[in-house]
């Protein structure tokens, strides 16, 4: 078996993220300076899933797409999923607002889905000379992947325009997706009361986001505890606020009660239900896909 020294020494210093999460990879990443063009005017991206892409016509310049459900509903499984996509299949660069997960967290998750989850063996010692070799190539590959973290934990939802500009500044062009992990997460200059009113704050200034950026905006938006019966709906609880300046809903349902937990969802594909529940410019409809409990990735449901 590979022996994780020789495994860092093979591939170098990217690997370090493997051994201190704190350095290098990230710091790559999210300093690197990018060439590429700005996005043209009307460009189409594709989500990486051909069904729901046929359904909802993928997402354009300047539109504004939500993934909404209730918690613990995998919804940040899927978000990342698309982010890897745009990322490395597509070679997009993306801009992620998290201020909720930590920027190693983000990319390692990210590398867990492209490398098809195997670092999953690696607190294991279930490595093989196989597996080490796969994980240098994706390594190598999110190194030269356009990602990058923003995860200062105050962000407020007024001010992502202005880091976008800075951004912009630095590396001399837009990026083509923006990404934000939670939406619930971002905080507003506004005084409320509650978080109903927080949430409406948050809604009208991703809605001014959009219009001034005219890039693609993906976010992830928890409706709180629900019970595992109840349907998610345009009138659930905080999203109410958005449907008024989203172009695209799409609501992620499983009549299952999850518990992380349980042994009995190991290795097992738990249905879900994808619910294009909004769509401006296009049809709606739904679509069934499975998640596997142990790996962090969505699959086709067959």
């Amino acid at each position: 078996m590979l022996k994780r020294r020789e495994f860092l020494k093979g591939i170098g210093g990217a690997a370090l993220i493997l051994s201190n999460p704190n350095t290098l990879l990230a710091d790559r990443l999210c300093n690197q300076t990018l060439k590429k063009e700005a996005i043209p005017e009307g460009r189409i991206l594709t989500i990486g899933y051909k069904d729901i892409d046929n359904l909802i016509g993928g997402i354009g310049a300047g539109e504004f797409a939500i993934i909404a459900g209730r918690s613990s509903i995998f919804k940040r499984p899927f978000l990342i999923d698309i982010i890897r996509h745009v990322a490395l299949d597509l070679q997009k660069p993306v801009v992620i607002f998290s201020p909720d997960t930590p920027k190693e967290c983000i990319l390692l998750s990210i590398l867990n889905q492209e490398a098809d989850n195997v670092l999953d063996n690696i607190p294991r010692d279930q490595m093989n000379k196989h597996d080490w070799t796969a994980l240098t190539h994706f390594v190598r590959r999110l190194s030269d992947a356009h990602i990058f973290v923003n995860d200062k934990p105050d962000i407020m939802a007024e001010n992502i325009h202005e880091e976008l500009m800075k951004f912009c500044k630095i590396n001399k062009f837009k990026p083509e997706l923006i990404a934000i992990d939670y939406i619930n997460s971002l905080k507003t200059q506004h005084a409320c009361d509650n978080e109903e009113g927080i949430l409406k704050m948050i809604a009208s200034s991703l809605g001014r986001l959009k219009t001034k950026t005219n890039i693609p905006i993906l976010g992830i938006l928890s409706l709180g505890r629900m019970e595992s019966y109840t349907m998610p709906s345009l009138e659930s609880k905080g999203l109410k606020h958005f449907e008024p300046y989203a172009d695209k809903i799409i609501l992620i349902h499983t009549p299952i009660q999850i518990v992380y937990s349980c042994d009995d969802f190991e290795n097992k594909n738990i249905p879900i239900d994808l619910i294009v529940a909004k769509n401006k410019n296009g049809q709606t409809g739904s679509v069934k896909l499975s998640y596997r409990q142990v790996r962090s990735f969505v699959t086709r449901y067959l």
